[in-house]
């Protein structure tokens, strides 16, 4: 198992982005302040959003967030006992 930290909120700001977008469904469950949980499942199409966030990405530090929930999902998708959880403040 193990964590991603976003301190400066990179991953908000660009779900935020895609916001009213029908391209980034799971994405839009994110809540800043709340949490949600995403099975293993459902790691091959949160991968995908992840991608398209990708291209919005335009520093590093975006980049390296996106790439940190990567390497989580990615472990999650490959054990069907892990979750992925996704904490705000």
């Amino acid at each position: 198992m193990g964590t991603a930290v976003d301190r400066n909120d990179a991953l908000v700001r660009l779900v935020d982005q895609t916001r009213g977008r029908s391209a980034t469904p799971m994405l839009q469950r994110l809540d800043p302040y709340g949490s949600v949980i995403f099975s293993s499942a459902e790691m091959p199409q949160f991968l995908e959003e992840l991608t398209r966030l990708e291209a919005l990405a335009e520093t590093s530090e975006e980049l390296r967030v996106i790439q940190a929930f990567e390497e989580l999902a990615h472990e999650c998708a490959a054990d069907p006992t892990l979750e992925l959880h996704l904490d705000g403040d």
